[in-house]
């Protein structure tokens, strides 16, 4: 979830070095480029190249394989996000990219690296009156995306039992940014349920950093934890529907 070098993350990166084989996808682009990771987490990574490389532009498509301890090699599609100059005496570029296409084991294998397996938690969706709403945005594979009041319905669903309507502001395959009528502590157990055309998707997560708003809001950081099968399934449609309808 980086949208630029101060971008609070839904997914804290956790440090990871190793050699990265990356291919760019545009037309006319430089050959396989050689780098090397700095941190990654389950929507993206870090990764560092020798400053007298061919710079990649942001915005750049590319493909990366390198080896993931106890699982091997692994070939992810992301999307580069920012990119900012190292230290003179390091003599590096450094790079963030958001990851677009990876597959429901390696995924799997990327969270374990990261944060550990979990039990995911199963809740009942409970339906809800809403009430109109103005227009909203989101970004999702870095696009921006516009919806009609009630075309994207956003319910937060809190252990002790109580439901809260909220606007999606960003998701991606490491979680959501939100933001609510309604305090959202970190470490928040939260169910969120997004619907979106024909789809539904009810995932469990965990507030991973909050911020009080001056309108009375909060914006806080989901991060999804274990995904079955199905609900990553689910996600992966959510998401290339959405990016669909970019503007």
């Amino acid at each position: 979830m980086i949208k630029g070098i101060i971008e609070r993350r839904t997914a804290d990166r956790i440090p990871f070095e190793t050699a990265l084989q990356i291919k760019l996808t545009s037309p006319g682009s430089p050959e396989d480029l050689k780098a090397f990771s700095v941190d990654i987490s389950a929507g993206g990574m870090k990764f560092a190249t020798a400053a007298d490389l061919p710079l990649i532009p942001v915005g750049e498509e590319l493909e990366f394989d390198f080896n993931l301890p106890n699982y091997g090699k692994v070939t992810l599609t992301g999307k580069v996000t920012y990119r900012s100059a190292g230290s003179f005496q390091d003599n590096l570029v450094y790079y963030g990219v958001k990851f677009l296409k990876m597959d429901h084991i390696t995924w799997k294998a990327v969270i374990d690296y990261c944060y550990g397996p979990e039990q995911a938690q199963a809740e009942e969706e409970l339906i809800m009156n809403l009430p109109d709403e103005a227009p909203q945005k989101l970004t999702v594979s870095n696009q921006t995306v516009a919806f009609e009041p009630k075309k994207l319905i956003t319910i937060l669903h809190y252990q002790d039992g109580t439901e809260a309507l909220a606007n999606l502001e960003d998701i991606s395959y490491g979680g959501a940014r939100v933001n609510v009528y309604q305090p959202l502590p970190v470490n928040t157990a939260v169910t969120i349920t997004i619907r979106y055309a024909d789809l539904q998707l009810v995932l469990n997560s965990i507030c991973v950093w909050s911020t009080s708003e001056p309108n009375g809001t909060w914006v806080g950081g989901l991060f999804f934890q274990s995904l079955n099968d199905q609900e990553f399934s689910e996600l992966t449609k959510l998401i290339h529907t959405i990016s669909q309808n970019k503007t």
